[in-house]
């Protein structure tokens, strides 16, 4: 997300992020951050485990 910030108020929008996460890891923190105030709101947030 470094180049798809979440500024601001705006409309919805989807954001999806897909990362590699080494066999090695065990466990995962996930979160939202809005940058320059506004008010965010998340909705249907899911992790997907994709082979």
């Amino acid at each position: 997300m470094q180049n798809d910030r979440v500024k601001g108020t705006q409309d919805w929008k989807r954001y999806s992020i897909e990362l590699k996460i080494p066999p090695s890891a065990y466990s995962l923190i996930a979160g939202v951050m809005l940058e320059d105030g506004g008010t965010l709101w998340a909705d249907n947030l899911a992790i997907e485990l994709i082979d």
